[in-house]
């Protein structure tokens, strides 16, 4: 078990908790960062410490598709990025979702893409930049 405490820039205390756990031979970790005190921080350990002893591996909370995590992304993260980062990302979001998209990832649950899909992805996009040029 580990919990390790953070002292943020602003002097603001906050705890991080870590937990490691195998899956045949090899090791895996979950963290959570942001809790207010260390009780906090023990208290999700020792749960998801639970479910490794139940299921071999921590339940994932619920399925996101990938288009909700894009969103997900730039909402929470617009102030650390760049305008025309941010701008550049939306302007690319059509290749991969929606009715112009030749595989439609937005779509796809996060955890059910494989290799085999961004691959694919990819080769149909192959042509695209010799287009372009």
């Amino acid at each position: 078990m580990s919990v390790t405490k953070r002292i943020g820039k602003d002097g603001t205390i906050r705890y991080e908790a870590t937990v490691y756990f195998y899956v045949g031979k090899k090791r895996h970790q979950v963290s959570k960062r942001g809790f207010r005190n260390k009780k906090e921080a023990k208290r999700w350990e020792v749960k998801k410490y639970e479910e490794v002893e139940k299921n071999g591996r921590p339940i994932c909370s619920r399925k996101l598709t990938l288009k909700e995590v894009y969103d997900q992304l730039l909402t929470d993260k617009h102030n650390h990025y760049q305008y025309n980062t941010l701008y550049n990302t939306k302007k690319t979001l059509h290749y991969w979702y929606g009715d112009d998209a030749v595989i439609n990832l937005g779509e796809m649950y996060v955890d059910k893409i494989t290799y085999c899909d961004i691959q694919k992805f990819f080769d149909a996009r192959d042509n695209e930049s010799i287009n372009v040029n």
